[in-house]
């Protein structure tokens, strides 16, 4: 293009002026924005080490807080394994968290490997799901509960244990684990058992006493009975028979006192003074025995001495030695009196 002399000129300074406004222009812009990304820039530096320190602090806090976990987990479990018993806690899903070494011990699992399990690891099926239950009932209902509860130690023996299970309340009201302590019964269950036993015999043989008393007292009515019908035959026969030839021998007036005698021990032959009069501490003679029967009958002195043929005198000793062999010789008693009580 042919540019023309003075025209020309103003138009390539005017060109000139407008490219340089327009780069003037283009570089306060691009400096703005130069200016504005070196800012962001800065701005994300500073926000990238506000983070970082943040996350240092945060990452100190989880240190520290774990590291305030780890020991209150140890004071913890130490506490535990300080308790003779069983000790475990768990979370709201019936796994453990800690256990003591007794707990350990008797189902044979180490509490490490306890960690984070459910009890399927230490029981067998059937029980598992019965602890299981109890965890998850507790949980429910917030409430503390004491199991009697019967399975197997790390040795297959059945041992009988104790357990009481409470909720882990926060102070906001959640509840966030279990804890139980377990108490091997298994010695009381046995006493208990023993002594069920034994007052199921001890039951049996008081029915069967009683039984027996009852037989017993049907003989001892038995014989009773049998012993009036004796009494009632001896009676009968004594009248009927025995009374008749006394009264023919009443007719000879000689022998009317022995005969008198002689009745009236026929008619107290059923009497226990006989038995009573002959009994082994007294040591009577059968005379003294003879005398006694006399006495007894209101027989005086002479009377005795005519029907045995002996001296007052002997009689009268006889009755001293009877007094003092019935220990009554200082006692004012009359002997026939005494005679007569003892049937």
């Amino acid at each position: 293009m042919f540019l023309q002399k003075g025209n020309n000129t103003a138009m390539v300074t005017d060109t000139a002026g407008m490219c340089v406004e327009e780069l003037k222009s283009l570089l306060k812009v691009t400096r703005e924005e130069l200016d504005y990304y070196k800012w962001h820039a800065k701005e994300d530096g500073r926000r990238s080490v506000r983070e970082a320190e943040y996350l240092s602090i945060v990452f100190a806090q989880y240190r520290t807080s774990e590291q305030a976990l780890k020991q209150k987990n140890i004071e913890l479990l130490s506490f535990l394994n300080a308790i003779p018993d069983m000790a475990w806690l768990k979370d709201t899903d019936s796994r453990y968290i800690l256990a003591n070494k007794a707990y350990a011990q008797t189902v044979g699992v180490e509490p490490e490997t306890l960690a984070n399990n459910t009890c399927e690891i230490c029981f067998e099926k059937e029980a598992a799901t019965k602890v299981r239950e109890d965890d998850l009932n507790v949980i429910k209902s917030g409430q503390q509960k004491i199991i009697e509860e019967k399975m197997l130690d790390a040795h297959k023996n059945e041992i009988w244990l104790e357990t009481i299970k409470s909720p882990i309340i926060t102070e906001s009201g959640d509840i966030v684990g279990i804890v139980g302590i377990s108490r091997d019964i298994t010695n009381r269950k046995k006493i208990e058992n023993t002594l069920k036993v034994s007052e199921e015999l001890l039951l049996k043989q008081k029915t069967a006493l009683e039984q027996k008393t009852y037989a017993l007292r049907e003989i001892i009515e038995q014989v009773e009975i049998e012993k009036k019908i004796i009494k009632d035959n001896i009676m009968m026969n004594v009248e009927k028979i025995v009374m008749p030839i006394l009264d023919r021998m009443k007719l000879n007036s000689e022998s009317v006192e022995y005969v008198d005698l002689l009745e009236n021990i026929i008619e107290n032959l059923t009497s226990s003074f006989g038995s009573e009069i002959t009994k082994v501490s007294y040591e009577l003679t059968s005379r003294e025995i003879e005398i006694c029967s006399m006495i007894k009958k209101g027989l005086m002195n002479k009377e005795i001495s005519y029907l045995l043929n002996i001296s007052t005198r002997t009689i009268e000793n006889h009755r001293k030695n009877i007094r003092r062999k019935l220990k009554i010789q200082n006692k004012n008693v009359n002997l026939s009196t005494y005679l007569k009580q003892l049937q």
